[in-house]
């Protein structure tokens, strides 16, 4: 446990998940945020073919179908049984 009842115990492997987090979220902000980044990929992404982009929307609504799915069944076994 990282925290426990009175005491704060650090160990490497918490500092290692921990840097990697921090550094994972910096490198996520520069990408998002970056100019050269976002004009880079408008381009690749006119140049791609019309069906890839199909394929992108059809994958993220399967993905978020397969949520609600999952929602609703998890509503229904915790409600009705």
């Amino acid at each position: 446990m990282l925290f426990a009842a009175n005491k704060v115990a650090f160990n490497f492997s918490a500092v290692l998940v921990f840097l990697s987090g921090a550094l994972s979220l910096i490198a996520s902000y520069i990408l998002l945020f970056s100019k050269k980044f976002k004009s880079e990929f408008a381009c690749l992404e006119k140049m791609q073919p019309d069906y890839k982009r199909v394929l992108r929307r059809a994958l993220i609504a399967l993905v978020i179908s397969v949520f609600v799915f999952a929602i609703i069944n998890d509503i229904n076994h915790l409600f009705f049984r």
